[in-house]
């Protein structure tokens, strides 16, 4: 272990930056509360009490036999099915499909499902080689053909498609601490601009946010394939109000917009995304994908497609409209409810120094570094007059 003098900082956000998953905000509310931080390689982090310790990769729990069990089942969106199923989780109708995998008998398969279905791989994460909405044996053969012939796939899902929206809900122990609405890649015409040119200006939005920034919506085949199959180009002017969908899948990694929806689910949905985490042995903390009519309904269909235990938080903390969700204080407040009490509405404008210890990580010269524990804030005192 390697302790060495990193300063604090005042409100330096340079020195802090938005790190993937946002992985980092936890550390520094543990820090904040004079919690003992440990930065490790692969993303890992130790924080400590005077009475336990919890390692985190990332976002999720890690070190433990159960952490690692639970990691498991997550990471195959099959397996995940399997636990979902066993506690009457709603979701998805489907098939996997391992090694050798016969076009024609996922043909059948769609059959028998009926379409829409969607086609995706089963072992990878933000959207890659998921294949929403296919509407026909054609658009079918087609995505097949990407994904395993060219993406060279070789564990693959074929699910019902389940029509709704696509919200992402945050669960904490019992307590639902975040909803996001995640909307396709989108823009809005206004009867003056090109696509090309709303595209633009929607990503000079994305890069007004931390987070976003890192996502914008770029031009590939898929989005060259939808206007194609719309009728448009980029140099298509749309109609004053008209919204255009440029994907069919929703990830904020695609260029999706964020929305905050908190403050209305309902207490079904939010039961089930509860109970869909609970499902999991080992796991108390996670994203939860779903797909609903009406989040802000009780009598609405839900489904559950997949658990995320290393869901993003950025898109939380930094939505692209609505209210930031600080889970990384939800996630402290979890599994440390003793530091509940300690105040730190007057230093929340402090950082450790982060690039330094992941430089120093990176280059390999220590395996891992103690974060010095924060100063002690000075008391407040009142100007004499």
């Amino acid at each position: 272990m390697h302790n060495t003098s990193f300063n604090f900082v005042r409100n330096d956000i340079e020195h802090y930056p938005i790190s993937p998953n946002a992985w980092a905000l936890v550390a520094l509310e543990a820090w904040r509360r004079g919690l003992q931080v440990t930065i490790g390689q692969d993303w890992k982090f130790i924080l400590s009490s005077t009475d336990k310790s919890i390692t985190f990769k990332l976002s999720r729990l890690d070190g433990t036999d159960e952490a690692k069990k639970s990691s498991q089942i997550c990471s195959n969106k099959t397996k995940t099915k399997l636990y979902l199923d066993a506690n009457n989780v709603p979701t998805p109708l489907g098939y996997n499909f391992k090694q050798e995998i016969n076009l024609t008998t996922i043909l059948q398969c769609a059959q028998k499902l009926g379409y829409p279905v969607c086609l995706k791989a089963n072992g990878w994460s933000k959207g890659k080689g998921v294949y929403p909405f296919i509407t026909n044996e054609d658009e079918l053969k087609k995505n097949f053909n990407l994904l395993v012939n060219h993406l060279n796939c070789e564990d693959i899902c074929l699910e019902k498609h389940i029509l709704g929206d696509d919200y992402r809900v945050y669960v904490v122990g019992n307590k639902v601490v975040s909803a996001l609405r995640r909307i396709p890649a989108n823009i809005l015409g206004n009867g003056k601009n090109s696509i090309n040119e709303l595209i633009i200006q929607k990503n000079s939005q994305r890069k007004k946010n931390p987070f976003l920034k890192n996502s914008l919506v770029n031009i590939d085949s898929e989005i060259q394939d939808k206007l194609n199959s719309s009728g448009y180009s980029l140099e298509t002017i749309l109609d004053n109000g008209k919204c255009f969908y440029l994907r069919n899948k929703s990830n904020a990694s695609a260029g999706g917009d964020t929305i905050d929806v908190t403050d209305s689910i309902s207490e079904k949905h939010k039961a089930i995304a509860i109970r869909a985490i609970s499902s999991i042995p080992g796991l108390q903390h996670g994203g939860v994908d779903i797909l609903t009519e009406d989040i802000k309904s009780d009598t609405s269909n839900t489904t559950v497609l997949e658990i995320n235990l290393a869901a993003e938080l950025g898109v939380n903390i930094y939505p692209f409209s609505g209210t930031a969700r600080l889970i990384y204080k939800d996630i402290i407040d979890f599994y440390f409810p003793d530091t509940t009490k300690v105040e730190t509405n007057s230093i929340n404008n402090w950082y450790f120094n982060l690039k330094t210890p992941l430089g120093t990580l990176k280059n390999k010269i220590a395996k891992t570094i103690e974060i010095p524990p924060r100063p002690a804030p000075q008391p407040h005192t009142t100007a004499k007059s």
